[in-house]
């Protein structure tokens, strides 16, 4: 009777996520998508170059894209993101998209079928709860909506943790090089991997972006990434928009708290623009120093997942889609409590998932606030707890030396 019933939830969750959030998806007009499909557009018709980087020229190109109804830019992807789309390029924007997302839809599935695999999840009840919860959660809705790649990432990550946990090393390389050559994302695991002496791994992986890195360099050319490393170097400085709420990182949740901006931060809590920075890399050099540490004799995927969760929460700018990403921590948390059945870990994870669950309009005016400030920041606050309870399985369940195997499975 119970599989029966989960069986029935399973499939209304799937119409629904179907109906509302990737149908919809599959025409609509929104940022993202159209910002990737312009740049690979522009490399399908030879009007690529350094140019993408100057905001108000690449803005006015996906204008001329989209027939004046969007506006996006670039300047936070690498050279080697304008070939993302390179194959669809060739359509129109419309007819693209609809491949584009499908393309995502099949990734998603690869993804959530990697993951359940990687953490042993044999039953078929455990599983459709797993899967209705990712089609239902937010984050990955938001990331259909507008066309984002963080699917691809979170298939790429997943990929990677489910060939380490099976010793397949290159296979990992491939999914963290890739991840790192599309979006420069997966620092952190990087580190995890030197800290746990995985140098094949950690080699193989370096090559594979620097692959990547000649491909994007001999098809664009030098002065794309010298415009791209120049536009990291000025969102390195403090850019007033990253106090908006709608970026759920740290270093945005104390920009909030202490650097003033007319336009999207007039009431810090107080204005001292030289603490935020300071605060933050404390903070951001605490939390990798516990984590590398306790890495380096963890479970495998305690130590991935953790390391997952710092490249979002630690990250300058992530919105709402980068937390996609979060649902492989969410995973490994969830497929440990099943296992425990520990009561206080499930009410932790149940914090989580509300705070990551919950609706949210970034947008109302209420967030802008003093007196809202600290209640604006729910995804951050579930990134926070979820990398509290991997650091507390850390060092909690420190494994010998080459243990590849989860720490647990679900019969």
């Amino acid at each position: 009777m119970k599989s029966l019933v989960v069986v029935c939830v399973f499939v209304l969750t799937a119409v629904y996520f179907l109906w509302r959030t990737f149908l919809p998806a599959l025409t609509s007009m929104t940022h993202s998508y159209p910002a990737y499909y312009t740049a690979s557009r522009l490399i399908v018709e030879g009007r690529w170059s350094a140019q993408v980087y100057d905001d108000h020229w690449f803005e006015a190109r996906v204008l001329e894209m989209t027939q004046g109804r969007v506006s996006d830019h670039f300047s936070l992807h690498p050279p080697t993101t304008s070939l993302l789309l390179v194959p669809l390029a060739w359509l129109d924007l419309t007819t693209a998209r609809v491949l584009w997302q499908l393309f995502n839809l099949v990734l998603l599935g690869a993804a959530l079928g990697l993951l359940v695999s990687a953490l042993g999840m044999y039953s078929v009840v455990p599983r459709l709860v797993f899967f209705s919860f990712a089609l239902l959660y937010p984050p990955l809705a938001e990331n259909i909506r507008v066309g984002q790649s963080y699917v691809m990432l979170l298939f790429l990550f997943t990929l990677a943790l489910w060939s380490e946990l099976r010793g397949k090393p290159f296979i990992t390389a491939l999914g963290l090089g890739l991840a790192a050559g599309i979006k420069l994302s997966g620092v952190p695991l990087w580190l995890v991997l030197a800290a746990r002496r995985e140098w094949r791994v950690l080699l193989w992986s370096i090559g594979v972006a620097f692959a990547s890195a000649l491909v994007g360099l001999g098809a664009l050319g030098w002065e794309g990434w010298l415009a791209f490393f120049k536009r990291v170097v000025d969102y390195s400085q403090p850019v007033p928009l990253a106090a908006h709420v709608a970026f759920q990182t740290t270093p945005s949740f104390f920009q909030r708290m202490f650097v003033a901006s007319s336009e999207f931060n007039p009431t810090p809590l107080f204005d001292a623009p030289l603490l935020a920075p300071l605060v933050n890399f404390g903070l951001v050099a605490l939390a990798l120093g516990a984590m590398l540490w306790y890495a380096r004799r963890a479970a495998l995927e305690f130590a991935f997942a953790a390391a997952v969760t710092c490249g979002v929460i630690l990250f300058p700018m992530a919105a709402e889609y980068h937390y996609t990403l979060l649902f492989i921590p969410l995973a490994v948390m969830s497929a440990h409590i099943w296992n425990t059945r520990h009561r206080v870990e499930a009410l932790w994870l149940g914090v989580i998932l509300i705070l990551l669950y919950v609706p949210f309009d970034w947008n109302a005016p209420r967030w802008s606030t003093r007196e809202w400030m600290f209640l604006a920041y729910p995804r951050l606050y579930a990134g926070w707890l979820l990398w509290l309870w991997l650091l507390k399985q850390m060092w909690q369940e420190r494994a010998p030396a080459g243990v590849r195997s989860p720490s647990s499975a679900i019969p």
